[in-house]
């Protein structure tokens, strides 16, 4: 990924800040708490939330080590406004880190790794960062062939064919979704940067919405809303009139997506 793709990606992030905190960010939560109940770092005295996007989790990681210095790193400026300011936020780029060696006894990334061009700079990064015997735990989506996305999506995706939609822009800038996506690659990239006791567990993400919720989500979030923001706004209104009709003639099942989450934790040895 080049600097300019790098920029527009945190562009991308940016422009839709304000909707990811209130639609998306509260899906990932529990997720994410179970990643923080199998990682144990109460007793950190230096923590990084790695990713931290709106900074939804900084208030919970302070909760869970009292004692320590709770830091937010993004590569998103306009995510990163709307994180509490409470804590020290960073603007970074998780390949290329600000931070001293071992600056963190813990340090923890969320739905985020998967974005960078190459994960294992990222990896040696996080272990440059964290501290002797310090943690690091983190979570990603499965592999792709193992998503079930809600037939609903399909018939989203039809209608901005229809329309005339371009094509997703963030696509086009690649992903490391099928390179860490299987546990024993996700393990494979950890113990290549230096870290131990690599442990990779998948649990089932659901994802149900009605007809209204699973619409206005899709229409400012992710592919669907980056592809239904380059139709004009007449054609917009179109596409999610007919998209909003065939939709709410399937069933509730049909709206849900079923996909796979994988939660690491490691030592730095």
């Amino acid at each position: 990924m080049s600097g300019d793709d790098t920029r527009a990606l945190a562009a991308t992030y940016s422009a839709i800040a304000p909707d990811y905190e209130e639609l998306w960010a509260p899906v990932l939560v529990p997720y994410t708490r179970q990643l923080l109940d199998a990682l144990g770092f109460g007793d950190a005295g230096s923590v990084l939330d790695l990713g931290t996007g709106v900074g939804s989790m900084l208030g919970e990681l302070a909760a869970r080590a009292p004692g320590a210095r709770v830091v937010g790193a993004d590569l998103s400026e306009g995510m990163l406004r709307r994180a509490p300011p409470a804590f020290a936020r960073v603007l970074s780029d998780a390949m290329r880190l600000p931070f001293a060696d071992g600056a963190f006894d813990a340090v923890i990334s969320a739905f985020v790794l998967f974005n960078v061009p190459e994960p294992g700079v990222a990896f040696t990064e996080v272990r440059r960062c964290t501290a002797p015997d310090g943690v690091f735990g983190m979570t990603t989506w499965g592999d792709a062939t193992d998503a079930e996305n809600a037939p609903a999506r399909a018939v989203f995706d039809e209608e901005l064919d229809r329309a005339g939609a371009g094509p997703d822009p963030v696509a086009a800038l690649g992903s490391a979704r099928a390179e860490i996506g299987a546990p024993d690659r996700l393990a494979g990239h950890l113990e290549a940067a230096g870290f131990d006791e690599a442990s990779v567990r998948v649990v089932a993400f659901e994802h149900p919405l009605d007809t209204e919720a699973f619409v206005r989500e899709r229409a400012k979030l992710g592919p669907t809303g980056r592809r239904l923001a380059s139709l004009d706004t007449a054609a917009r209104q179109v596409c999610l009139a007919r998209a909003r009709e065939r939709i709410a003639a399937l069933r509730p099942e049909d709206l849900t997506d079923h996909d796979s989450v994988l939660i690491a934790t490691a030592h730095a040895g």
